[in-house]
């Protein structure tokens, strides 16, 4: 019972029936304590009762499964065949005590309709042989009934592997398609449906042993029929409605993506749209289609859609006369390509107005010598000796003021000597043209 919620427990009460004691008449003649999930409750058989019908009450009555109803009628009966057993001292037959795991109705000469009932555990040849010897099938024709019982109860899997030779294998439980409730006379029974059952022999032999008239018969098979035609469509059609949601969800799932994408990415065009007094950005990204682009944002913001074609020749007549963002970023850098380029070759070209080398005094023997000093055209001499001074850890109080007078007396001889180099070119030229 390990597919059960709940759990069996001892039989606690067994009534005894006593005709001067009418108090006992609203007791049960048997009750069995259960568990239904964590909540104990009893299940309670008057005398009288239909035991069937009273575990299917029960089951109704705390919402079981079909597999844990099956338990519980197994157990039931389990236990009252055990209790008659402790009384009469004589255990019952094996194939009594357990429901069949299949019914399979098998056509006689005679036109009776008989179920063949086969039980867990059974060995299918011993259990053919066994019932044709019961309805006195002829020896030849044991062979074709065992070939087609086989058909029903063993599962055409190729990759099975039976334990042992064909029908030595115990049976197993076979799987339930429907499980009908049928009412006869009052009693409610159950017309198991199994795959690779054929439903008109199922409900023939369901007829015959429950002793049915052929127009109730006719009638329960239309019943039956229906029934199960609408459950496979109801079947079909949450099929169909689960994969629609699925593709529904996917397609969200992708036009979500496809957001985040362009969320990430950068426009190629953001255009100012005035809509209503407040202004609105339609952003074109790489890939858009002018049209679909304009009707999106159109449709977003509650525009008539007759202004369509007005935004579409705007736009348009705005991306011709306006570079794009990412245009735009392009020539910025271009330009800033350039000025660097220019400024490098400016620097380069340049040479230092005033160069010398700078030597102290230093009790260190070890320390590094001092790099050379340099001054530009247009730079401040005490400027450069400051800097000078503080880029390599001397004393700008005292040092850098002479550093400053060095560079300020060689620099301007440098101009002196500039001055007197072109006063001589000059003079030079002018003799020569005198002279001629």
């Amino acid at each position: 019972m390990a597919k059960a919620s709940w759990i069996l427990l001892l039989v606690v009460a067994l009534a005894a029936t006593v005709s001067t004691a009418r108090a006992l008449d609203s007791l049960p003649f048997i009750e069995m304590p259960l568990y239904v999930g964590e909540q104990r409750t009893a299940l309670g058989i008057y005398e009288g009762d239909n035991v069937n019908a009273a575990v299917e009450k029960f089951g109704v009555t705390h919402a079981l499964s079909p597999d844990e109803l099956t338990t519980l009628k197994a157990e039931v009966t389990r236990r009252f065949l055990s209790i008659a057993q402790a009384v009469n001292g004589a255990p019952p037959a094996a194939a009594a005590a357990k429901e069949p795991l299949f019914e399979i109705p098998v056509g006689l000469q005679d036109g009776r309709v008989v179920p063949l009932r086969l039980f867990e555990g059974d060995n299918l040849v011993r259990a053919v042989r066994q019932f044709a010897k019961e309805q006195n099938i002829p020896e030849d024709v044991i062979p074709a009934l065992f070939e087609e019982v086989k058909k029903r109860v063993v599962p055409a899997d190729p990759d099975a592997k039976p334990s042992g030779g064909d029908g030595d294998a115990a049976l197993s439980t076979p799987e339930i398609i429907f499980d009908i409730p049928i009412d006869v006379d009052g009693d409610v029974h159950y017309l198991k449906l199994y795959r690779g059952d054929v439903l008109g022999d199922r409900v023939k032999a369901f007829a015959v042993e429950h002793k049915l008239t052929d127009a109730l018969a006719q009638k329960m098979l239309e019943a039956v029929a229906e029934r199960i035609r609408t459950s496979q469509e109801s079947e079909r059609a949450a099929e169909a409605k689960r994969a629609q949601q699925q593709q529904q969800q996917q397609e969200q799932e992708r036009q979500e993506e496809q957001e985040e994408e362009k969320a990430k990415a950068q426009p190629l065009y953001e255009i100012p749209v005035d809509v209503n007094g407040a202004v609105f950005p339609l952003r074109l990204y790489e890939g858009d289609v002018l049209r679909a682009a304009v009707e999106a944002f159109v449709a977003q913001n509650g525009l008539d859609a007759s202004t369509v074609p007005i935004l579409i020749d705007e736009v348009a007549a705005r991306i011709s006369n306006k570079p794009s963002p990412q245009q735009q970023q392009q020539q910025q850098q271009q330009q800033q390509q350039q000025q660097q380029q220019q400024a490098a070759a400016t620097a380069a070209s340049l040479e230092p107005l005033v160069s010398l080398a700078v030597s102290l005094d230093n009790p260190n023997p070890d320390a590094l010598p001092l790099p050379p000093i340099a001054m530009y055209a247009g730079e401040s001499s005490q400027a450069v000796a400051d800097a000078y001074c503080k880029a390599n850890g001397l004393d700008v109080a005292t040092i850098a003021p002479q550093l400053a007078q060095v560079l300020t007396e060689r620099a301007e001889q440098k101009t002196q000597e500039q001055h007197h180099a072109a006063a001589g070119v000059t003079a030079a030229a002018g003799g020569g043209a005198v002279s001629q």
